[in-house]
């Protein structure tokens, strides 16, 4: 039985014990946050106090921990120094416990996987009854279908549900996500006055969500920022390794280049790589402000940002952190933003373009749906997000302006040559294919321009070895000597 008394405890078992579980530690808001990091930096601390003589041969794990500790309290990571420790942690969660793991060490390392590993709520009730079991690939991949699918009658309430109106129906391959039922044609067509609005409305919104979703990754396959060296499956996760773009800088490459898609093994694993690349701009909201305008001005009485932490991930992309004690970034751990959107027919919709990078297939679904089995929590953070924060020559926020500034010359041609009124076309898949080609040409034109730019939008080391981009007329002045 284990103790909890302090004094019969080693250093690390004590450090563990007081860090207390990592699941259910309320960070939702700037409060939480500070009070979650207080009891951390404490904990850390007293920690580092206690075992400044110790070595390994006290206990293996101490030389790694207080290493971790040292770089979690001195580094910067803009959501806590809780999610700092718990990323450093990565080396010691891709594999199962040590036998030397004491009970609190093993529960909290163990928790922290079950993070990683997408917060599965049916593997986390299997491991409390004593009866763990591993979640097969594709597990998650869509929402259920006893949540998507009504079972009662949209005109008389009856069950079962036997018919659906295939104008407004959203499906991925045999799985129907969106969908009005009824019982028999009868209630149907009784019901199509009240049901005529909505459907318009839906299928214009269903459109225009896989228009946006095309052109981001028409954008991203052009200019990206990714250098994959490898993307393995492992312990549940899938981890992407990344090469160092160390020597870019020094030779002044382009920041931005095409996607590597061959060097990825499966199809899976460069969707959710590809992804990961614009989720950020989400939380950006004058990056995707001009889209929604055009494609939504007309069709959405309100468009929220909500940060959530997410939960019953298919398969979480782990990247491979670039510090001395190699650390694993998890999107899991941190708060992500989805947009909440309001129809005037009175649907309201969870819109996560970035859904694949989690291995989930819908990019939309209904609101309460999302909520019910894809969020963990909601949480309060300041979401203008954290390229908002970052100077234009930061390679991120770079990225996000050369990404921009395509964007909006995308919306223009898209003004120019649809008009008004094109989601509502019955020959709009012929629209919408020709209008991708016109995207693809632009993006390709554009993705040339920027790299045979001699100096533009080239990369480089400050004298203090800051990675910075060339953005402006003056930085291409200043450094045309160089």
């Amino acid at each position: 039985m284990e103790s909890d008394n302090p004094d019969t405890l080693d250093e690390v078992e004590l450090l563990f014990m007081q860090l207390g579980n990592p699941c259910t530690t309320k960070v939702c808001t700037d409060v939480h946050l500070r009070i979650s990091d207080s009891a951390y930096n404490r904990a850390l601390r007293v920690f580092l106090d206690r075992t400044e003589n110790s070595d390994e041969g006290d206990h293996p794990d101490i030389p790694f921990l207080r290493a971790i500790a040292v770089e979690a309290l001195t580094g910067f990571n803009d959501h806590g120094l809780r999610i700092a420790f718990i990323e450093h942690l990565g080396p010691l969660l891709l594999d199962d416990a040590e036998p030397h793991w004491g009970s609190h060490q093993r529960r909290y390392l163990s928790l922290c996987r079950w993070i990683f590993q997408g917060r599965q709520v049916d593997k986390l009730q299997a491991s409390a009854s004593n009866a763990p079991r591993s979640t097969p690939i594709g597990h998650y991949y869509h929402l259920p279908k006893e949540l998507t699918i009504p079972q009662n009658c949209a005109q008389c309430g009856k069950s079962p549900a036997r018919l659906s109106c295939g104008r407004c129906l959203l499906r991925h391959g045999s799985h129907i996500t969106i969908c009005t039922t009824y019982c028999d044609r009868k209630c149907q067509v009784r019901h199509w006055p009240r049901h005529r609005p909505k459907c318009l409305d839906r299928v214009r919104f269903i459109r225009s969500v896989g228009l946006m979703k095309a052109i981001f990754t028409m954008i991203i396959e052009e200019l990206t920022m990714l250098t994959p060296w490898d993307c393995i499956e492992r312990n549940g996760m899938t981890i992407l390794d990344e090469n160092s773009r160390i020597f870019d800088y020094l030779r002044g490459n382009p920041l931005l280049h095409k996607f590597p898609r061959d060097l990825f093994q499966t199809e899976r694993h460069a969707t959710m790589a590809l992804q990961s690349q614009y989720a950020p701009y989400l939380r950006l909201r004058g990056m995707i402000q001009p889209l929604l305008h055009w494609l939504w001005g007309d069709l959405c009485m309100s468009v929220q940002e909500v940060p959530v932490l997410v939960k019953n991930v298919d398969r979480p992309l782990i990247q491979v952190g670039r510090t001395e004690c190699g650390g694993l970034k998890s999107d899991v751990l941190r708060p992500r933003c989805v947009l909440r959107v309001s129809l005037f027919s009175g649907d309201v919709f969870a819109v996560d373009l970035a859904a694949g990078q989690f291995g989930w297939a819908e990019s939309l679904m209904h609101w309460g749906h999302f909520v019910k089995h894809r969020v963990f929590d909601f949480t309060r953070f300041d979401v203008q997000g954290e390229l908002a924060e970052y100077p234009l020559y930061e390679p991120k926020a770079a990225a996000a302006h050369f990404h921009k500034s395509l964007l909006v010359d995308i919306i223009e041609q898209g003004r120019i040559s649809l008009g008004s009124g094109f989601l509502e076309c019955d020959t709009y898949q012929a629209i919408q294919s020709s209008f991708l080609n016109t995207v693809k040409a632009l993006c390709a034109y554009k993705a040339r321009r920027l790299t045979q730019e001699p100096l533009h939008g080239r990369m480089y080391l400050t004298s203090d070895d800051a990675p910075q981009v060339t953005i402006t007329a003056e930085e291409v002045i200043r450094l045309k000597p160089v």
